[in-house]
């Protein structure tokens, strides 16, 4: 068995969309055209966006486990941990609030998909064995 990544959690995350909530993939996706979204922990990268064809807004964020479950958890959103500090973000406001709408699609969609709280429990579980991971 491959060990538990953020980014196995993230691909299994877009399998369970396209598998169990296909409208919310297919929102997903199409909100994640708009900006390209990289997200570093510790010493993962995960990108839930493709590469943009085209010039489009990029939006780079560096934070650690905590504030990631944070997010998708909802006990803050993505503009409340920039402001706070607990989110690093490179981008201009527009792919700040592309992000945000983006990932919000995607959260809501796993919420509703069947599978959605195992693949949360997996998130916390890498959570607590990376909660000294740096940004």
């Amino acid at each position: 068995m491959e060990p538990v990544t953020l980014t196995s959690i993230a691909k299994r995350a877009w399998e369970i969309l396209d598998e169990e909530s296909p409208e919310h993939h297919r929102l997903a996706e199409a909100a994640f055209e708009a900006v390209f979204v990289t997200i570093n922990v510790g010493r993962e990268t995960v990108t839930p966006s493709r590469p943009p064809s085209e010039a489009g807004p990029k939006l780079h964020l560096t934070t650690t486990p905590a504030t990631l479950l944070a997010i998708v958890d909802g006990e803050q959103t993505l503009v409340e941990a920039l402001k706070s500090g607990q989110l690093d973000g490179l981008g201009s406001p527009a792919a700040i609030s592309a992000a945000e709408q983006a990932m919000t699609v995607f959260v809501h969609g796993l919420a509703r998909a069947p599978s959605g709280p195992s693949l949360l429990d997996a998130l916390r579980q890498w959570k607590r064995e990376h909660d000294s991971c740096p940004r």
